[in-house]
C-alpha cells in the first residue's frame, strides 16, 4: 500500500512503500514539464534526474493539457501517470532513401513521421498549429534504407495495394 509521507512539508507528496515491493500510481495530476518539442504527448523523468518531468515521444506520463501546446520549455502541465499506451511511430523514407554509415557517423535524412494506432491506422504526428512533424532519421547500417517502391501504396488501413497479381494455371 502506498501512502502520502506525513512528514513531507512540500507541495507534492512523497510515496512510500510499506510492503518489500514497488509502489504504482495512476492518476491524474498536475506538474511541471520540460517540453522538448510541441508535438510531444508524453513525459517521463529527466535522464538527469531533478523535479520536472521532460516531454518524450513517449513515456510513463501522458500529457493531456499543457499551458501553452505551441510553446517549448518548462511549463505546467497536467499529466496521466501510468503508462497508457505504447505509441509506434514510423517515417516516411523520402525517394532518395537514408544513405548508409561512413566510417562511424550514422547515414541519415529528413523524414516525415507518422504513428499507427492500436486499428492499424496511419496518421501523421502533427504540430499543435497543424504541421506534419519531421525528424532527422538515422540509419546505423552500412546499407542504404531504400526509398519508396513504384507501384505500392499504402491504404492507410494495414494493406500494401500494388497492381494486381497475374495468374497462370499450375499444372503437375
Amino acid at each position: 500500500m502506498c501512502l502520502p509521507d506525513s512528514n513531507d512539508q512540500t507541495k507534492d507528496s512523497v510515496l512510500r512503500n510499506t510492503f518489500p515491493a514497488r509502489c504504482l500510481i495512476t492518476d491524474d495530476c498536475i506538474s511541471e514539464v520540460n517540453v522538448q518539442e510541441t508535438w510531444h504527448q508524453y513525459a517521463d523523468v529527466a535522464d538527469s534526474g531533478g523535479t520536472t518531468l521532460q516531454s518524450k515521444p513517449n513515456g510513463s506520463a501522458q500529457i493531456l493539457w499543457r499551458r501553452d501546446a505551441n510553446q517549448t520549455g518548462v511549463q505546467w502541465a497536467v499529466v496521466r501517470v501510468g503508462k497508457p499506451a505504447d505509441p509506434a511511430f514510423l517515417v516516411k523514407v523520402p525517394s532518395g532513401g537514408i544513405p548508409g554509415r561512413s566510417g562511424l557517423a550514422t547515414g541519415s535524412a529528413n523524414c516525415d513521421l507518422f504513428q499507427l494506432d492500436d486499428s492499424g491506422t496511419i496518421e501523421p504526428v502533427l504540430k499543435p498549429n497543424g504541421q506534419g512533424v519531421r525528424i532527422i532519421a538515422r540509419n546505423p547500417s552500412a546499407q542504404r534504407i531504400r526509398g519508396p517502391i513504384s507501384n505500392y501504396d499504402y491504404d492507410g488501413n494495414r494493406s500494401w495495394n500494388n497492381e494486381p497479381l497475374a495468374t497462370k494455371n499450375c499444372e503437375k
